[in-house]
């Protein structure tokens, strides 16, 4: 019974130390939390804290592998959904990947945070694996709408899947840091805001599709 309530406690303090990071998150950049202002808003001790997470960068990866499962769940349904094509299914997990880190701007930080040189080399071996693991099955289930498109003919099968994974990603990496900086500097009036995510989603899809692409520039029609 003893253990049993410790181990209780324990999960409840490393909740804790987690939702108090998201806190401080919401408003300040990722590289100004430290762990010292986790343990004085917690009121739990910096060693203490060292006993659940070896450094701040786990926590981080703690907190991105909880996004990373709720997307896991969100591209799974699609990939379910056997009535949509590979493109549709492709489009549908892309707009999801957008809208989830639109909606959850903490969690565009942290993505942004471990994007960063040596993030991964401070990482314990615990998370270093935990987060290979979620980026893998993350790859694996963007990778089965992209062979159903080969297979029903709307996607080429020239460009090796490696270096079409490679692009997207990039691609979104990209897309999400312009999302996050306009986010920043509180750029609310941007013209095509509402547009942008289709928009990327499109040209994502669009560029591994058979034919050519049809282009509609955007114009300000005032200009008439």
């Amino acid at each position: 019974m003893q253990v049993v309530w410790k181990e209780q406690k324990f999960k409840l303090r490393e909740q804790q130390i987690l939702e108090c990071t998201l806190a401080l998150l919401s408003d300040q950049h990722w590289q100004d939390v430290s762990v010292a202002d986790i343990a004085s808003v917690t009121g739990i001790g910096k060693g203490t804290i060292y006993k659940h997470f070896d450094c701040k960068d786990d926590i981080y990866a703690q907190l991105l592998l909880t996004g990373f499962a709720t997307l896991l769940d969100n591209f799974q349904g699609i990939v379910d959904n056997v009535e949509l094509s590979g493109m549709q299914q492709m489009h549908a997990i892309i707009i999801c990947a957008f809208e989830f880190h639109r909606d959850d701007a903490v969690h565009s930080k942290i993505y942004l945070a471990c994007k960063q040189d040596g993030f991964r080399d401070r990482l314990s071996d615990k998370f270093k694996q935990q987060l290979l693991s979620a980026e893998t099955t993350l790859i694996e289930l963007f990778s089965i709408p992209i062979l159903k498109g080969v297979k029903e003919g709307a996607i080429t099968a020239v460009i090796p899947l490696e270096v079409i994974i490679l692009g997207m990603s990039a691609t979104f990496e990209g897309a999400i840091m312009r999302i996050q900086n306009s986010r920043d500097a509180q750029e609310h009036s941007c013209p095509l805001q509402d547009q942008y995510i289709p928009l990327m989603a499109d040209y994502m899809v669009s560029a591994m599709a058979n034919g050519p692409v049809k282009i509609n520039f955007l114009r300000d029609d005032s200009d008439e």
